[in-house]
């Protein structure tokens, strides 16, 4: 229906690659929130870098159009690993 590889294999290396996704995001915003020095201070630095990492990471703005010096940023998708 989706179009799909109906493969199993295919099915969980997808499957683990969702995991470790999940993983590799949390671990961020607990690094995150551990390098902060009050909780508050912790949810704006995350809400800045996942909008960060959104608009550079190519969600919003295609990575043709990503400025030289920030094109780094789309290597460090920690939320799109794929």
């Amino acid at each position: 229906m989706g179009g799909l590889n109906p493969g199993v294999s295919q099915y969980f290396t997808f499957l683990g690659l969702v995991i470790l996704n999940s993983v590799v995001a949390g671990s961020v915003y607990q690094m995150i929130g551990s390098f902060s020095p009050a909780s508050i201070i912790a949810t704006i630095l995350s809400a800045a870098i996942t909008v960060l990492l959104f608009l550079f990471g190519g969600f919003f703005v295609p990575a043709q159009i990503i400025p030289v010096w920030w094109i780094w940023v789309s290597l460090t998708k920690e939320l799109c690993i794929f």
